[in-house]
């Protein structure tokens, strides 16, 4: 099925010769490069594919979804490879950084939609709304696609690893996923922009940060280990 669909052909295969993936022998087929990739991994490739598609793509906001592509993108890869040294499923990991900020998008849809054909409102005007509104957005989005278990859940209160009372070990996963995301520059808002988009979208508080590092008992020597890993994973991806 992969074969059929060049977009996949290119994406497989140039994952497969990314430093992280890279092995003694090099690929030069198709089959085996999913042979070292692997299925859970094909799987992943395919959602994040899929997505970038249809749900992280708009014309009239393009500069703003491309950036909240890149660091949700992001900040999925670098949940996975985070999952093993905090107890996490890497894949359910995976999965709820890939789609935690998808609120974010379908709410740049919607509105791009709702002004098509007429001059769309710039996003000083739109961007507050968005950000206050789309964790709810995200948690209704997730349980239309009838997500598994707790990922609506975890999307609608992904800010704040303590939000219920009882620390949550996926959120605080998130939350280093971000911050390391944000030093290799895949954050939702760069330093760059106006002030309107320095928002809290993506960035967490150091000491919220922190209290998650040290909830999650993640070493400085760790963090490095996983930084330079997910330089190596982000290489391979646009």
């Amino acid at each position: 099925m992969i074969g059929r669909d060049p977009l996949l052909v290119g994406q497989v295969m140039r994952r497969v010769q990314s430093p992280f993936y890279a092995g003694r022998h090099p690929i030069y087929s198709l089959d085996q490069a999913i042979f070292r990739l692997g299925l859970n991994a094909i799987r992943d490739l395919v959602l994040e594919a899929a997505l970038n598609v249809r749900i992280f793509t708009t014309p009239g906001y393009g500069s703003a979804m491309e950036r909240i592509r890149r660091h949700s993108i992001a900040t999925g890869h670098i949940c996975k490879i985070l999952g093993p040294y905090t107890g996490q499923d890497p894949h359910k990991m995976f999965l709820f950084g890939l789609l935690h900020d998808v609120g974010l998008a379908a709410a740049l849809i919607t509105v791009d939609e709702m002004f098509d054909g007429v001059p769309r409102p710039s996003m000083v005007h739109v961007w507050p709304a968005i950000e206050t509104t789309h964790e709810s957005a995200g948690t209704l989005l997730a349980r239309i696609w009838d997500l598994p278990g707790d990922i609506p859940s975890l999307i609608g209160r992904h800010h704040d690893f303590q939000a219920t009372g009882t620390p949550d070990g996926a959120v605080a996963t998130l939350h280093i996923a971000e911050a390391i995301a944000t030093r290799l520059g895949r954050g939702v808002t760069p330093n760059n922009q106006p002030q309107f988009l320095r928002s809290s979208i993506d960035a967490n508080s150091p000491e919220l940060v922190s209290a998650a590092q040290d909830f999650l008992g993640l070493t400085p020597a760790i963090l490095l280990d996983v930084i330079k890993a997910s330089e190596e994973r982000l290489d391979a991806i646009r």
